[in-house]
């Protein structure tokens, strides 16, 4: 199945583990936390129950939604102004930071964290 950044052109960026929202059911009602840049819920994908979290790219991106999902990592062309393109470089820096926390997330080796 192809995700939104494949036919984006963007498979460079879709990691190995990468599984698309359409393929998860999410418990949008029972949230578990949230930090700085996102929130978790709980969530199933086939038969194993998973976290999700939804990861918050600006100050107004805030309440779960579904259609969030469509555009949390999509990318925003850089011509349409100072603005769009602020939000493109801080939607790039989110999509970094949240790359990196998922390296730490393959590291980890605990019998309380789920292996990745």
């Amino acid at each position: 199945m192809a995700s939104k950044l494949e036919s984006e052109g963007d498979s460079d960026l879709v990691p190995i583990w990468f599984i698309p929202w359409y393929e998860l059911i999410i418990d949008e009602w029972s949230w578990l936390g949230e930090s700085s840049f996102g929130s978790v819920y709980p969530a199933k994908w086939l038969d194993s129950e998973v976290v999700v979290k939804h990861v918050v790219l600006d100050d107004t991106d805030t309440k779960f939604d579904m259609s969030s999902f469509d555009d949390s990592l999509s990318l925003v062309p850089a011509l349409a102004g100072p603005s769009v393109s602020k939000v493109a470089t801080r939607r790039s820096d989110a999509r970094k930071m949240f790359r990196r926390e998922v390296d730490i997330w393959f590291e980890f080796s605990h019998p309380h964290v789920i292996q990745l």
